[in-house]
């Protein structure tokens, strides 16, 4: 009776440190690190902060490139053919996570120098530890690959983009609008100078006046792809994460005894109502069978 006592004691002792090694071996595969919540990189639902995060969103630089055809005749006399001026908006958008914001907010400014790039928006927001730092800047194109390829390296990259929008047509569009908008303030100027009564005068003022403001309007527009600044834009957001810690060993252990004592201990009161459970089955079935037998004894001696 001893051993067998014995013998189930050290069974139990034994079953309780494998589970106690079953979980520190999962708390340190697979839960190595304290959880960090995720950081919101969102903006405040603010007005003014509503505003800044749609002026970052509307920053835009249009690129120029210079297209030559060459037809085979031309060039084996070695003249040009057609030249082709292709206007177009290139944007790419690198957002990345830092543990270390300060020191990857002081590289992206020093490639920024670098690069001579133009620095056109940036914002701050947030407190230590849940920084964000957005900042669109216009780079010459044939430095856009150089200055990406940089700016991935900093900070851990978490999503990254490359745009290309052709607007050649929309320019053409432009040019065409002007001309024509041109050519009716001529025509309207030769009407005036012919005389009139005044009513008619005064619509013809009006009417110049409203063609003045659409051409300068428009002339707004154009300018935007005839600047002498010929950039691609780069969007970079780059947010603040807490810095992970390690979980000490001592610590795992702490909590894998915590979780085998809870764990073992429900499954020795599982099994010892299971026990009893199945001891009086036994002896409930044990007396309906003596009582059976019983019965079945007096029928025979009668």
């Amino acid at each position: 009776m001893k051993s067998k006592t014995k013998k189930l004691l050290i069974g139990l002792i034994i079953g309780f440190f494998v589970m106690v090694l079953l979980r520190l071996t999962y708390l340190m595969i697979y839960e190595p690190f304290e959880q960090s919540q995720p950081q919101d990189v969102s903006f405040p639902a603010s007005s003014s902060s509503n505003y800044k995060s749609e002026s970052f969103g509307k920053i835009r630089n249009i690129a120029t490139n210079t297209i030559q055809q060459v037809g085979s005749s031309a060039i084996q006399a070695g003249q040009v053919v057609n030249t082709i001026v292709q206007k177009y908006e290139k944007i790419g958008y690198i957002d990345a996570t830092s543990t270390s914001f300060v020191r990857d907010e002081k590289s992206l400014r020093k490639v920024i120098q670098k690069y001579n790039c133009l620095n056109q928006y940036e914002q701050n927001t947030g407190l230590t530890g849940s920084r964000v730092l957005r900042i669109a800047i216009g780079v010459e194109p044939d430095r856009f690959d150089a200055v990406v390829n940089e700016m991935k390296k900093i900070g851990k990259l978490t999503s990254f983009d490359v745009s290309t929008y052709d607007k050649t047509t929309e320019y053409r569009e432009l040019q065409a609008q002007r001309v024509s908008l041109e050519t009716s303030r001529l025509a309207l100027e030769a009407l005036k100078e012919k005389g009139g009564n005044i009513n008619e005068y005064i619509n013809l003022e009006n009417r110049i006046m409203e063609l003045d403001s659409e051409l300068q309007t428009l002339g707004v527009n154009i300018g935007d792809y005839d600047k002498s600044g010929n950039f691609c834009t780069i969007k970079f957001t780059i947010s603040e994460n807490k810095e992970i810690e390690k979980i000490p060993f001592m610590t795992q252990t702490m909590h894998a005894f915590e979780w085998a004592i809870m764990y073992y201990l429900l499954f020795l009161v599982i099994l010892i109502l299971a026990s009893l459970a199945a001891l009086i089955l036994n002896k409930t079935y044990e007396a309906v069978r003596t009582s059976v037998k019983r019965g079945e004894n007096r029928t025979l001696e009668e």
